[in-house]
């Protein structure tokens, strides 16, 4: 999950390069391209692909991860 657990979105710039239809998947992959360990922020470049393989979207991402790591998920119950 982009950009992951704890993480605070504190800007977005996207642009919508080709259109987006009802029932498309798209499917977002997001780069690491500026840190400022000032304002403890982080910056991505964002691409968003469809299941056609074209991409759809182009932007930039700045987020505020946690300070912390987020706690391990808790294990499945045992089948038994």
């Amino acid at each position: 999950c982009l950009p992951g657990p704890g993480t605070i979105g504190a800007g977005f710039s996207i642009e919508y390069v080709a259109p987006v239809f009802f029932a498309d998947t798209v499917t977002l992959t997001g780069t690491v391209v500026g840190k400022d360990p000032t304002r403890h922020r982080i910056t991505l470049e964002v691409v968003g692909v469809n299941q056609r393989g074209e991409v759809v979207l182009r932007g930039r991402a700045t987020v505020v991860p946690p300070r912390r790591p987020a706690p391990p998920a808790p294990l499945p119950p045992e089948a038994g």
